[in-house]
């Protein structure tokens, strides 16, 4: 394939860029882009391309300064709220930990306190002529079974308030 040059192809697409081209030029300049055809397709492409860049233009919308103002006043409020938000959220985090420790803590400091208990209401029950020797199994199997319901409903009295402030946005 061979390839075809001008040598004033570089003047013309210059001329064309420029936009000196449509209404005031060099006339010589342009009888030659008439006369040479790849200085012909220059401006044709050129001319194609004005349109599209036209167009394009046409169907910007810049927004007003006003409102840019504003979105950018509302932005810079949202962040500066979330930036004093978060140690609180760093702190309720804390609370929910120690929270969750001292709650551990007070079920391990009572435990020998629950297994009096379940043992004087075993002795109560023995003294209503309940079956003793029946019963103390069932304490002994029931032991593990109260723990974990201390922790179940310790779970169920807090979690709905970590909840609250987990999501809450004040």
């Amino acid at each position: 394939m061979k390839r075809v040059e001008c040598v004033r192809e570089q003047d013309v697409l210059r001329a064309v860029l420029s936009r000196g081209w449509r209404g005031h030029g060099d006339p010589e300049l342009k009888r030659h882009a008439e006369a040479c055809r790849v200085c012909r397709e220059i401006t044709q492409v050129a001319a194609l391309l004005g349109r599209e860049r036209d167009e394009a233009l046409r169907d910007v919308h810049v927004p007003e300064a006003g409102q840019i103002w504003w979105r950018a006043a509302v932005r810079a409020h949202a962040e500066s709220a979330q930036a004093a938000r978060r140690p609180m959220i760093w702190l309720q985090g804390i609370v929910g930990a120690s929270t969750a420790g001292v709650v551990a803590a007070l079920v391990g400091i009572a435990w020998p306190s629950i297994r009096e208990a379940v043992a004087w209401f075993a002795a109560f029950g023995a003294r209503f002529e309940f079956d003793a020797p029946n019963i103390a199994p069932l304490m002994d199997t029931l032991q593990p079974a109260l723990l974990l319901g201390l922790v179940a409903v310790a779970c169920l009295v807090l979690t709905p308030i970590l909840v609250y402030f987990a999501l809450s946005d004040d």
